[in-house]
């Protein structure tokens, strides 16, 4: 199969819609402005780069917040009250779906900060929730936190209160977890497009999984974190557990996964981090959803359009706390999903 065929169906009712979404386009950031964000020296370097662009109404409140977590709050309510009023009953459950990726990343952390008795909070998510308000969760504490994370942070304290289970595990199964939610959300909205793309999501997910196991050498049994319902099956990647990661790479390098994979595993040595391994991934989503842009009405080109919108906070929240803290721009760079 062709890895980018999102194979849609036109669907009239939403003609409105994506005609109006496609007069919107223009408020993404270009490449240009990205760079240029990247490239700021402070605050108001980065603020001056924003005044130009859709999100020039936020300057005041970033300035004097010292933060875009008012940005980010905003946007995502913005984009999902859009959402609830102009998909039919029918998808409404896929607001969900936007707020999951966010969610498995924030429930991850504040488990991993109350750990180490560290504040983890630079490299928060913000977008329906605080850090303080999900911690005050993780702790027993009353918060304002929606039922769909709950249940993660549920799940996640049942799984740390289990004896002598390694976080690395609770991590795996946080994993499986938010698939199998995934799975729930995309199921009754019947739609191939959404439901290939949680099988590449699978597949990545196992890929990069296998990946960190043979570069940090961790000894867990494939059987762990393999999971089912990619289109990569599970005996795939059984048969590389006894196999050196060069190898791997190799059979890797014959799937339609390639670039995501080695970019990856070539920062990882090179930068010690493995966050270009989740920029690729946008990027992959990107392109995923670019093949329906020549498509005239459907669902799918509603979801690809906020799905970008929600990486392109995300990149926005990256690069100001780069700014905000000094940090090394060719790093920043890495985790910033830019393609052509």
């Amino acid at each position: 199969m062709n890895i980018f065929d999102a194979n849609v169906k036109e669907d009239n009712q939403y003609l409105f819609e994506c005609a109006e979404l496609k007069e919107r386009e223009r408020e993404f950031l270009d490449n240009s402005q990205i760079e240029r964000l990247i490239n700021g020296k402070d605050i108001n370097d980065f603020c001056k780069v924003l005044q130009e662009t859709f999100y020039a109404g936020y300057i005041d409140q970033i300035k004097k917040e010292n933060s875009l977590s008012g940005l980010i709050f905003s946007e995502s309510k913005n984009n999902l009250d859009y959402l609830e009023k102009r998909l039919k009953p029918v998808h409404r459950s896929l607001l969900k779906f936007f707020l999951l990726d966010t969610d498995l990343h924030n429930v991850k952390l504040i488990m991993k900060a109350r750990i180490l008795g560290k504040d983890l909070s630079g490299l928060f998510l913000p977008d329906h929730y605080s850090y303080e308000n999900l911690y005050k969760y993780l702790e027993g504490e009353n918060a304002e936190i929606d039922n769909l994370t709950k249940k993660i942070v549920d799940y996640g304290k049942s799984l740390m209160s289990q004896q002598d289970v390694p976080f690395r595990i609770v991590e795996l199964k946080l994993e499986a977890y938010y698939l199998t939610l995934l799975a729930d959300i995309i199921r009754p909205v019947k739609s191939i497009a959404l439901q290939n793309l949680l099988k590449h999501r699978i597949d990545i997910l196992n890929i990069k999984n296998v990946y960190r196991s043979k570069i940090v050498n961790e000894k867990y049994s494939y059987d762990d974190f393999l999971y089912d319902g990619g289109f990569l099956d599970r005996e795939f990647f059984k048969k590389f557990e006894k196999e050196s990661v060069d190898y791997f790479a190799q059979a890797i390098e014959k799937t339609e996964y390639t670039r995501m994979i080695m970019q990856g595993t070539h920062m990882f040595y090179s930068e010690q981090t493995f966050s270009s391994f989740e920029s690729n991934e946008d990027i992959f989503i990107l392109k995923y959803f670019d093949s329906i842009k020549y498509t005239t009405a459907n669902l799918e080109k509603i979801v690809g359009f906020f799905l970008k919108k929600r990486i392109e906070r995300r990149n926005l929240n990256i690069i100001f706390t780069g700014v905000i803290y000094n940090l090394n721009k060719e790093r920043i760079k890495h985790r910033i999903p830019v393609y052509d």
